[in-house]
């Protein structure tokens, strides 16, 4: 009876043996994310998202220089950029890969930049610092950190954590094809553009297109803030816990990247916002434009001690609020990344200490210029 149940015990372990090994297996030979290896099946396809496909492009793909920022830096073409950031024709000197995250924090950026910049020799980083500074935000809600984290810390040994949830588990034990699962073809010169989709392309133009798209959920959102913003100017001061806070935030999801790769350039750039956006900053409950400055004057006075970066800004540029430019509040075409690359180019519209004062009063005065009132009362009668 001993004998039996330890023959029992013992084929029983072997089966589950057998059936781990099997699992594995599949969790490998599938691998939707393409963490362990290219796809076996084709042509490779990426996540609906970038921090499921960075690890893949990271190692997958040949360049030396990255874009890195949100959605405002998605349709910049990584082809544009090594053209345009080599001088002239030789793309050898410089080759730009784009791996914008949208909806990402500085947080997330650092996340990926880390793995990057421990894997790969990079010599240029254009990086977009988006407003999640104001609030200290580490991660975007619709993407939790540790859902993809894992595959970013340089151990090998538990990267198949990125696979225990119920939709991956599920797309590899049914072998499933389906765009949820192993996402989908790219364009690699951008591969998470969204500048030839209609539902954005139609929106620009001006405010009158906004209002025909009215119930689009973006313009939903602007029209929401712009409802909700007073319309008089906001003079109050910051508190000082924001701005330590603050400094902190940048030090510790920026800086400290910076710090570590002193051989890397580093090109920060402060993306222009509309007009309607800036004058809004002026009136915000939250003191954005005080924000805002702050942040500038603390970036400026901390490159000083960083020879491997530049910071770029735009905002006091008479004409780069055109509402025109914009599908909403922030996000603008087009022409407007190729400006800023050839910003970069030409050395231009650099911000520094001997000119961060003068520049920070013709955004404030351009601010005050627009009407505001009109913006508001015309949302008002919509909504």
């Amino acid at each position: 009876m001993q004998k039996y149940n330890k023959t029992c015990f013992i084929s029983f372990f072997l089966i589950i043996i057998f059936f781990i090994l099997i699992l594995g297996a599949m969790f490998y030979i599938k691998d939707p994310l393409q963490v362990w290896h290219k796809s076996f099946f084709g042509e490779p396809t990426y996540s609906y998202t970038i921090r499921e496909s960075a690890r893949a492009i990271i190692r997958d793909y040949d360049f030396n220089s990255v874009i890195i920022g949100n959605s405002l830096s998605e349709n910049t073409s990584a082809a544009k950029a090594s053209e345009i950031l080599s001088g002239g024709g030789n793309f050898d000197r410089v080759k730009f890969f784009n791996l914008s995250i949208s909806g990402s924090t500085t947080c997330e950026k650092k996340i990926i930049l880390d793995y990057l910049l421990k894997n790969k020799d990079i010599k240029q980083v254009i990086y977009f610092l988006d407003e999640n500074y104001r609030s200290q935000s580490i991660e975007n809600k619709k993407y939790p950190i540790k859902s993809y984290d894992v595959i970013y810390n340089n151990n090998p040994y538990d990267d198949f954590k990125i696979y225990m949830n119920d939709k991956y588990f599920k797309c590899i034990i049914e072998f499933s094809n389906s765009e949820d699962c192993i996402g989908k073809k790219r364009n690699m010169d951008k591969p998470y553009a969204w500048d030839d989709k209609e539902k954005y392309l139609k929106r620009f133009g001006g405010f009158e297109n906004w209002i025909k798209n009215r119930d689009d959920d973006q313009i939903k959102d602007v029209f929401k803030e712009i409802k909700s913003t007073p319309k008089a100017i906001n003079y109050e001061e910051l508190p000082s816990d924001y701005i330590s806070k603050s400094h902190d935030y940048i030090n510790r999801y920026l800086y400290s990247v910076i710090k570590k790769n002193k051989n890397t350039k580093f090109y920060i750039i402060i993306p222009p916002v509309s007009d309607i956006e800036l004058s809004m900053y002026l009136r915000s409950e939250k003191q954005r434009f005080k924000k805002y400055s702050d942040m500038l004057k603390y970036l400026v006075k901390t490159n000083k001690d960083h020879k491997n970066v530049e910071l770029y800004a735009f905002d006091d540029i008479e004409n780069i609020g055109n509402i025109k430019l914009y599908k909403d509040r922030i996000h603008f075409n087009t022409d407007i990344n190729y400006f800023i690359l050839n910003s970069i180019a030409k050395k231009e519209h650099l911000l520094t200490e001997d000119n961060i004062n003068e520049y920070l009063k013709k955004v404030e005065e351009k601010a005050k210029k627009v009407d505001f009132d009109y913006y508001y009362d015309s949302v008002k009668q919509l909504i």
